[in-house]
């Protein structure tokens, strides 16, 4: 038998669980999961992963455009490679490589101050308690944000459901949501949304299961904003069948339990 556990309350959720259970190598986090349902249909691995190890995945040439980013932990590199890439004049995004939600999410307006927030990052802890190592800045993306879902199989990308997100500001936090909406899949005004979502997909060799991309609608066009091999969180799940009549996780069962 084995125990799924995963989201922030995960360290709790063991520490119930090693109450009543014996639960050495019995613990696997969802992506884990994950992994092996896939390795299994490719007839790679045993049906249920090792309860600890690091996994590498396959990704391809594709050319897709991006936002200019720098991974660093050198304010010095990082002033550098601003000037270098023409940033100097542009709103910036400083955040940790790994965080929650828009946790130290900072947002530099055009030629503002960015070093404080790059210390910030350095030097405070995010939520579980880590600090982080490295920084990551990124040019700004303006536009209308929206979160795909998808389940794969044999990398091809269906399509789950399409959320346009509405988010508000709260002192220095400028990423805070007010709403989302469930908006059909219009192929003319959002056509090449989903295509650049299934490219992204296909750049970082996803070919199974589910996956949560967020996306910037640009005046230049689509940006990636993240893409997480994981279903979306929270109780979308269930708005999703209220709004469309099925969802990711019902999608991504069907894929598992009936076949590609």
């Amino acid at each position: 038998e084995k125990f799924v556990i995963c989201g922030d309350n995960a360290s709790h959720a063991l520490s119930i669980l090693e109450r009543f259970y014996e639960v050495a190598n019995k613990v696997v986090s969802v992506e884990d999961v994950q992994l092996a349902l896939v390795e299994q249909r490719a007839g790679t691995a045993p049906a249920v992963p090792p309860a600890s190890g690091k996994h590498e995945t396959e990704t391809t040439d594709i050319d897709i455009p991006a936002l200019k980013t720098l991974h660093t932990a050198s304010e010095i590199e990082a002033e550098a490679w601003i000037k270098e890439s023409g940033l100097e004049s542009c709103p910036l995004i400083i955040k940790p490589p790994v965080s929650s939600g828009s946790e130290k999410v900072f947002h530099i307006p055009a030629s503002g101050e960015w070093k404080r927030a790059f210390r910030r990052v350095l030097a405070e802890p995010v939520l579980s308690g880590l600090k982080s190592e490295t920084v990551v800045i990124q040019e700004q993306a303006i536009g209308t944000e929206f979160a795909v879902g998808t389940v794969s199989a044999h990398g091809r990308h269906f399509l789950t459901h399409l959320m346009k997100y509405k988010k508000t500001s709260s002192g220095e936090h400028k990423t805070v949501f007010d709403h989302v909406e469930f908006v059909p899949h219009d192929t003319g005004a959002l056509g090449e949304l989903v295509d650049y979502a299934r490219k992204s997909l296909d750049a970082l060799g996803v070919r199974y299961g589910a996956a949560h991309t967020e996306i910037m609608l640009t005046k230049t066009g689509p940006r990636l904003i993240e893409s997480s091999p994981r279903m979306i969180g929270g109780p979308v799940v269930g708005f999703s069948r209220e709004a469309t009549g099925s969802s990711q996780a019902d999608r991504l069962v069907e894929l598992y339990a009936d076949g590609d």
